[in-house]
């Protein structure tokens, strides 16, 4: 069932709240807005979820098999910082955590140009004729609500997944309501709890967990062109739905001293790893040098650095 706050007047509410989205420190303040917004229309989400016809549990679909045989086209991953990336395949362009606050360079996190943000908000190649939009959370190593409205409202095709209190902080940027928030899709799940939808001809599975700092976000496991990608920086207890061509991940399995990159217990079976969400510019060149002594794991460490993968028979290769 799905929650749709974009046919409520929230304006007068969220101007009442007077938070500076600006001043706030790693998306407390986001989260609670998007709780107050949750409280006070979830009455009214509901009801106009049901009268839609309850989108959420007539989409249900388990991820496709591969088929075991070459893929005509590979997967281009675009680094471009924190833990944002551009995916693309032959048909498809997806940005996961893409938009978000250079403010996290303070720790040491990588983050793009001034010129890239500039051409992601103004959707300008190759952050261009974007499908999906992606956003795991409010954290500002993830989210930055200016950035993103502006990407999306520049991306007039992409649809837009992710919790609610994302969505909270892109309403609170408009005095009105922007047509671009019709595009904007977050699902009505709680920690433990799953759903799948279709975006754009690319179907997505959402699972919400707990975050630190108590946020909620989401993994999301997509099939986009044939091929299974998983990002699901703590997927600890995720069960998945297919053959997991490539999985997003916040630390390799002899990972364990970092608080920001969990040790993973999910046992999950993946064809091919890339590690992000690292800080600390020693920790980077060393994640590095483990990365290139792995035959199925790689990791970006510059904005604008690029894995070109595909399939053959049952591997991922590097181009």
């Amino acid at each position: 069932m799905e929650f749709d706050l974009r046919m409520a007047d929230t304006t007068g509410f969220l101007q009442s709240l007077n938070v500076s989205l600006f001043s706030c420190f790693m998306g407390n303040c986001l989260d609670l807005i998007g709780r107050g917004v949750m409280k006070l229309f979830g009455v009214a989400g509901v009801m106009l979820g049901i009268l839609a016809g309850g989108v959420g549990c007539s989409s249900q679909m388990k991820m496709p098999k591969n088929t075991g045989e070459a893929s005509r086209s590979g997967l281009t991953i675009t680094y471009i910082g924190s833990s944002g990336y551009l995916i693309e395949t032959e048909n498809k362009k997806i940005m996961v955590d893409a938009a978000f606050d250079n403010f996290v360079e303070t720790f040491e996190v990588t983050v793009p140009s001034e010129e890239v943000r500039a051409r992601i908000a103004k959707g300008e190649a190759p952050y261009n004729r974007i499908d999906l939009f992606l956003v795991t959370h409010s954290h500002r190593g993830h989210f930055d609500p200016v950035l993103l409205l502006s990407a999306i409202e520049n991306n007039p095709h992409a649809q837009v997944v992710t919790n609610q209190t994302v969505y909270g902080a892109l309403m609170a940027l408009s005095s009105e309501f922007t047509p671009a928030l019709e595009r904007v899709f977050f699902p009505a799940i709680k920690p433990g709890e799953q759903q799948t939808k279709q975006f754009n001809g690319i179907s997505v599975h959402m699972a919400m967990t707990d975050h630190w700092g108590g946020l909620r976000q989401l993994n999301f496991e997509f099939c986009v062109d044939s091929y299974n990608v998983l990002f699901a920086l703590e997927p600890d207890g995720y069960v998945q739905q297919g053959d997991i061509d490539l999985q997003f991940t916040s630390s390799f399995e002899s990972d364990m001293e970092s608080e920001l990159a969990p040790k993973s217990e999910s046992n999950l079976e993946v064809k091919y790893r890339v590690l992000t969400h690292q800080s600390g510019n020693d920790k980077k060149v060393r994640r590095r040098a483990e990365a290139d002594e792995m035959a199925n794991a790689g990791f970006l460490m510059h904005s604008g650095e690029q894995l070109e993968l595909f399939r053959v028979g049952d591997d991922m290769r590097v181009q």
